[in-house]
């Protein structure tokens, strides 16, 4: 099972969003500075190389319309320049990324051949999860990838247990609920019944230190937050306690 063996994981959400710019090299640091994951968005700009970007745009250009010479130029804050998934992968050879791959059909740059979702796998490493909302992008991983770890991202009017069914199903690693789905007693359930199944359970994003502990409490693997630090603090006070 992903996150097999580990104590409860803290994730770095974008890097370390709440301190600095999203899927900024300097985020990413600083959250590898006090976790061992971190959550990063890939995306494909208009010549072809893969770059980090949570939004279609950056900086007011779309990504996937944009040439990487002119994207690499745009200023994220803090002297920050969006980053390639290469370069950023080779900058933290010995961490584990959470990749998620921007791949809806209702944004700019969506691949039906799902050519961004096999292109991300192929640079992966182990101890990487790529996961996504568009299921069908982790469905084409698993088919030409098994070596790489998937999980399924969901929104709330997703049905869990379904979600469930489905990373039985094809093979996926983990599925990964907004909190709210297993904040509650149907939410306990559902994560008892994933580790039966040998699936890992993350949860995003979590910024409440009240929250997070109640979601510890009922067994999830791993809690994606913005503030890494802070909520690494929280909960091991909490374990002290």
């Amino acid at each position: 099972m992903f996150f097999s063996g580990q104590s409860l994981q803290v994730v770095g959400h974008r890097g370390w969003a709440a301190r600095h710019p999203d899927n900024s090299a300097i985020g990413i640091g600083a959250a590898f500075g006090v976790v061992d994951m971190v959550e990063v968005d890939i995306r494909r700009c208009a010549d072809g190389p893969l770059v980090l970007s949570h939004d279609p745009e950056i900086g007011g250009h779309v990504v996937a319309d944009t040439p990487w010479d002119r994207l690499r130029e745009v200023g994220l804050g803090e002297g920050q320049r969006p980053v390639l998934l290469s370069e950023i992968l080779r900058s933290f050879p010995d961490k584990a990324f959470n990749l998620e791959v921007k791949n809806s059909p209702f944004e700019p740059g969506f691949e039906s051949e799902f050519g961004l979702a096999l292109e991300t796998a192929e640079l992966s490493r182990p101890g990487d999860l790529l996961s996504s909302f568009y299921w069908p992008t982790m469905d084409a991983v698993r088919a030409s990838y098994p070596r790489v770890a998937t999980g399924l991202l969901l929104e709330d009017d997703i049905d869990l247990d379904a979600a469930i069914d489905h990373a039985i199903e094809r093979g996926h690693a983990a599925v990964i609920p907004h909190w709210p789905m297993l904040d509650r007693a149907a939410g306990i359930g559902a994560i008892r019944r994933a580790h039966d199944a040998g699936i890992g359970v993350a949860t995003w994003t979590v910024n409440d230190e009240a929250v997070a502990n109640r979601l510890a409490s009922a067994g999830v693997d791993a809690i994606i937050t913005d503030d890494p630090g802070g909520l690494v603090a929280a909960l091991g006070d909490q374990e002290q306690r």
